[in-house]
């Protein structure tokens, strides 16, 4: 199985010798970063230049055998870009910002799954520890605020749509750092995109998904300070009545003071 975004992408490719799997499998690239083994299966990514008229920054991602056992699928398992690339067009038939699927394909051997997925590099985004760490400090206020105010909007329309991200990490979420757009596929860019979807899922109990997800970010915030944490939640509470939303505070709350009290220096006052 395999299908490109559509066929200008797919002539695109194909005029490099990239119009199948398996070419796209023997392509020689340099690891973007240390691949991720595990079990008997690898995982690993690539940035490539897809050239062409308007050339393309793109990462390709393979894997093999790095699969996830599921209820269908209880002993094999299915490969997670597999899960990643369902909730990239997921979150995209939602209007959740994240990353422009170009392809993806897998394939069973008799001892091997492959699979392979291919997204646009996200130009002029950085993850938001480092935006934190070293543009935040040179911004105005309302500049890191306006910031805030997207992550929690955009977290909010995920949750009420029924769906968890699980990993939402800081390093997860995505800040536009400049105006200009790479191309015409994201033409009008977001401020905020979320990436690594592989592991979100529907989650139909509304106080676990905001729960799981609001303080897996605040578990993680490191270095954040304790006002901006607070002013995050509050735009997220603020956006509309949320079923329980007096007691999820309140839990956050708990969960953020117990953080604070543990490792006092984790978030600046």
């Amino acid at each position: 199985m395999e299908s490109f975004l559509n066929e200008d992408i797919a002539n695109q490719f194909a005029r490099q010798g990239l119009g199948d799997f398996t070419s796209l499998w023997d392509l020689k690239l340099d690891w973007f970063e240390p691949v991720n083994e595990r079990r008997d299966g690898w995982s690993g990514v690539s940035r490539y230049t897809l050239p062409g008229d308007h050339p393309l920054q793109v990462f390709i991602k393979r894997q093999q055998n790095h699969n996830t056992r599921q209820l269908l699928h209880p002993i094999r398992g299915v490969p997670t870009f597999q899960r990643e690339y369902h909730n990239i067009q997921l979150f995209r038939s939602y209007d959740i910002p994240t990353l422009t699927p170009l392809y993806f394909g897998e394939r069973r051997t008799k001892n091997n799954d492959q699979a392979i997925l291919i997204t646009l590099a996200l130009e002029g985004y950085t993850n938001l520890f480092d935006w934190y760490r070293n543009i935040a400090p040179n911004q105005p206020e309302a500049t890191i605020q306006q910031v805030l105010e997207s992550i929690a909007h955009v977290a909010r329309r995920l949750h009420d749509q029924g769906l968890a991200h699980y990993c939402l990490y800081p390093n997860h979420i995505f800040v536009r750092t400049s105006n200009t757009t790479a191309n015409a596929l994201d033409a009008n860019p977001e401020i905020i995109r979320l990436i690594d979807l592989e592991k979100a899922r529907w989650q139909p109990i509304n106080h676990i998904r905001r729960f799981k997800d609001l303080e897996c970010f605040m578990r993680h915030a490191q270095g954040f300070s304790l006002s901006h944490i607070h002013h995050l939640l509050d735009c997220y509470f603020g956006e509309g009545a949320v079923p329980g939303g007096k007691r999820l505070y309140q839990r956050l709350m708990k969960a953020l003071k117990e953080k604070k009290q543990r490792l006092p220096d984790f978030y600046r006052d």
